[in-house]
């Protein structure tokens, strides 16, 4: 006996169900009173299962199972058909809900009418006959922890949302900094933000710095010992202590080019800039501290970016593995109360096909190059005056993504016009990152008196 749905009701019909047996369709046995139990316990067994399939049909399975009950303690007759398997599915049903503790479930069951009309059970969960809503009454779902849902594998494809958070630094020795041993410029930072939208047009980043500091480049004076308890004697500025609120606004979209309006404030606080760099130097780094000067000023940046992607570039495969290849170009033009600079660049990224496995699937991205050149005019920052000047360097970076968890490194070494970057590190200084990257050693990588900083990445997707 096959179970199919009909197209008028939900509830599972019975292909090719005969029509009952006169005795239990015909109006003497409605006006004897007779019960149905007493008209199913008088027929022959062979008429019988016939009879209890057209009660299925026309009175509910909640009714026929009340029936079969019946006529189990009162009749003494022949049990029902054990192709139907009504009995052996409501004992199970009943003694899972028991075991769950959910009696009550079983009690609104049990006290479905037997007149063929939906009683609140047959409302509430369906037809008692089907597999699937027997399945949904017996089975606790067990709540995964959020590791388990973290590196689950999403079934959508993409992420709706990728929230990263970023710790940069260009001090080297103590993780996780990961630059290349200098300790001026653009010296620590903390950066949280949010990707999304990444399809269309309109707000498609909210980002949170930190802080930003940068600081001169100190010296010590003669004597003075590498630790906390001495200061370095810096020129004037730069000096900053950034924190600020971003976000970014897709305005125009074509393939892979996108336009996006960025737009910063926030404040530039020099005795957070100090507070932070204090703990780092004194608890951490054990390293000399700055003389900050005072002072809280606000800071409002605005500008345009735009990115075009060149999609499989390339298109390999390695030891069994596929991997492609992009180029991604990007520009900039940013203006603000502390800076006006112009950006270009281009990396080459190398992404590989996801390895699925118990922990997840697992995909890396690695860009060996990338390089950078910018124009900039510096002011507002503590120096004596405005500056004006180029720069520019090269970059990599690699993410290890396992399921909807990435970790990541990046690095870059540039050689500037500003003396706040030029240090007094000796050729061949390399943040952790870019030394896996062909700018490597003394005669093909970063020159001397080049500033490399390092950035520890966690991407988390949702």
């Amino acid at each position: 006996m096959t179970e199919t749905f009909s197209r008028r009701s939900r509830e599972p019909a019975l292909q090719e169900a005969p029509e009952p047996p006169e005795a239990v369709r015909s109006p003497e046995g409605a006006a004897s009173g007779r019960s149905d139990a007493s008209l199913l316990q008088n027929l022959h067994p062979a008429q019988r299962h016939d009879a209890v399939i057209a009660l299925q049909r026309t009175r509910g399975n909640a009714a026929v199972g009340q029936l079969l009950q019946r006529d189990k303690t009162e009749s003494g007759g022949p049990p029902a058909p054990k192709t139907l398997g009504m009995r052996e599915r409501l004992d199970g049903l009943r003694d899972g809900l028991e075991r769950e503790g959910a009696t009550n479930v079983w009690s609104l069951l049990a006290n479905a009418p037997a007149n063929g009309a939906a009683g609140p059970a047959q409302l509430t969960f369906g037809p008692l006959s089907s597999d699937a809503v027997l399945k949904a009454l017996t089975y606790v779902p067990q709540k995964p922890d959020w590791l388990d849902r973290a590196l689950r594998q999403r079934p959508g494809g993409e992420s709706a949302v990728d929230l990263y958070i970023v710790y940069e630094n260009d001090g080297t020795g103590i993780v996780p900094n990961f630059g290349s041993g200098s300790d001026q410029g653009r010296t620590a930072a903390l950066y949280v933000y949010a990707k999304f939208n990444k399809q269309g047009l309109g707000l498609n980043r909210i980002g949170v710095t930190g802080i930003e500091m940068t600081t001169p480049r100190g010296t010590l004076p003669e004597g003075a010992t590498e630790g906390p308890e001495s200061t370095y004697e810096t020129p004037q500025g730069p000096y900053g202590g950034v924190a600020a609120i971003d976000v970014g606004i897709t305005v125009a979209r074509s393939g892979s080019s996108k336009l996006d309006f960025i737009v910063a404030a926030g404040v530039d606080s020099l005795e957070l800039g100090e507070a932070i760099q204090d703990v780092i130097h004194e608890k951490l780094s054990n390293s000399p501290v700055f003389p900050w000067p005072s002072g809280t000023k606000p800071l409002l940046e605005g500008g345009i970016q735009f990115n075009k992607s060149i999609d499989e570039l390339t298109k390999e495969n390695f030891a069994g593995l596929s991997y492609t290849g992009r180029l991604e170009l990007d520009a900039s033009v940013l203006t603000g109360t502390r800076r006006t600079e112009a950006t270009a660049g281009a990396r080459f990224v190398i992404r590989t096909a996801k390895v699925h496995t118990p922990a997840g699937a697992i995909s890396v991205e690695f860009s060996p190059l990338g390089a950078f050149a910018r124009g900039f005019v510096r002011y507002n920052d503590g120096r004596e005056g405005v500056l004006g000047g180029v720069e520019g360097g090269v970059n990599a970076s690699l993410m290890l993504n396992v399921g909807r968890l990435g970790v990541g490194l990046r690095g870059e070494g540039m050689v500037s016009a500003d003396p706040a970057f030029q240090t007094g590190l000796g050729a061949g200084a390399h943040p952790t990152a870019l030394k896996a990257s062909p700018f490597v050693g003394e005669e093909h990588g970063l020159p001397a008196g080049a500033h490399g900083t390092g950035q520890l990445i966690l991407k988390f997707e949702f």
